[in-house]
């Protein structure tokens, strides 16, 4: 960061789509820290005017699965009244109207900016998409973007060097440069001289790279038997379900924001030309399940990292060539999958961390949202607190 002043960050619609009811621990921390006035949250009219569209026709598809599944169900004689499919379009048809009244009021009551639409001339729009500059491409497409962009130059027309500008964005195709990591220069070309422009591809990597100022209060102490313990405990336990089957990100990526589940093996690293590496199971050990606040919202929300130790298998393919070198390094599902290549998995004990959102009165979990995963040191396996994981 330069300087003490508050950090601009513009968000575009891909961190909307991923999370359109803000409910997420990114999302309700950097509302937090909107409102606490520690960074100027900015989103471009474009961007709600596309979420509002990605709500209504995720809401339509939604209702459209379940109008579908009506049928089935009457052909085996199961009597759905009618009034059910019309509470369901009735509802969908009233989430979609309240949506944009919803959000902008909720970005509001943090002290977002919704910047308004920019003043670009036509003829200078024209004239970027006729030469394919970014964020237009040269097949004409990026209107859209070019209008948020043109919305970002406005806005920070009057910063100087002293001053931090930070894009959440995961179109890097279209305002990145050739690395796929950083604004494009010939953008980054269009703000004022000496701003520091960084990008993140989501909050949550916005939010790890910074040291936030936070108001936590102190973490209960509480029995591993009470409710809120064994409520904690179902609730992770689902999260650990939902591991299974997502990708983890290949750590020789030379890409700095790697796609998939962020795990870090320490010592003992995935063996190299392992590839579509999953998460093929995870057995969580719940004796050493333990949490920590965070942050604690103006409602009373607690935002915190749940921590648990977990043997995790994780399978894969390799080429042959690169399976018969590392035979000692794997465990073999299939040796001959295809004619290429092995299904093989490996074996790792780590710690698992999440982030939670809950309830200040400890009766509800919200949110637990996976952020990463570390290897155990050998002699900490089964201890307590996240002090007992190598640091990540």
């Amino acid at each position: 960061m330069q300087g003490s002043r508050p950090l601009f960050v513009v968000v575009d619609t891909t961190a909307f789509r991923a999370d359109m009811r803000l409910g997420s621990a990114a999302w309700q921390q950097t509302l937090a820290l909107s409102g606490r006035g520690v960074l100027q949250l900015h989103i471009p009219t474009v961007v709600i005017r596309e979420t509002v569209r990605h709500y209504e026709r995720e809401t339509d598809r939604a209702a459209r699965e379940i109008r579908k599944g009506f049928g089935p169900l009457r052909r085996l004689g199961v009597d759905i009244d009618s009034k059910y499919q019309e509470e369901i379009e009735k509802k969908a048809a009233w989430a979609t109207d309240e949506y944009e009244p919803w959000i902008r009021a909720k970005l509001g009551a943090a002290g977002a900016n919704i910047i308004p639409l920019p003043k670009i001339a036509h003829s200078d729009l024209l004239d970027w998409d006729l030469r394919g500059r970014k964020p237009f491409n040269v097949n004409g497409k990026g209107y859209r973007d070019a209008l948020i962009w043109a919305s970002i130059v406005e806005l920070c027309a009057a910063l100087t060097a002293l001053d931090t500008l930070i894009i959440v964005t995961d179109n890097s195709d279209d305002f990145c440069g050739a690395d796929k990591t950083t604004i494009a220069q010939e953008l980054v070309e269009d703000l004022p001289t000496g701003v520091l422009v960084l990008r993140y591809p989501n909050l949550k990597s916005m939010l790890i790279e910074h040291a936030w100022p936070t108001e936590a209060g102190p973490t209960p102490t509480l029995a591993p038997d009470s409710p809120f313990m064994e409520l904690l405990k179902e609730a992770v336990a689902s999260a650990c379900d939902h591991l299974i089957g997502n990708e983890v990100e290949d750590p020789y990526s030379p890409d700095e924001f790697r796609r998939g589940l962020d795990f870090d093996f320490g010592d003992s690293p995935l063996p190299r030309g392992l590839e579509t590496i999953t998460v093929e199971s995870v057995d969580p050990d719940f004796d050493a399940l333990d949490w920590e606040v965070y942050d604690t919202l103006d409602d009373g929300t607690l935002l915190a990292k749940v921590y648990i130790d977990a043997a995790v298998i994780l399978d894969g393919f390799m080429h042959h060539a690169d399976y018969y070198a590392s035979e000692d390094d794997v465990e073999v599902h299939d040796p001959d999958w295809n004619e290429h290549y092995a299904w093989v998995y490996v074996e790792r004990n780590v710690r698992l961390t999440f982030n939670t959102v809950i309830d200040g009165d400890l009766t509800s979990i919200s949110e637990v949202e996976f952020d990463s995963a570390s290897a155990l040191l050998p002699h900490t396996e089964g201890g307590d607190g996240p002090d007992a994981t190598s640091p990540s």
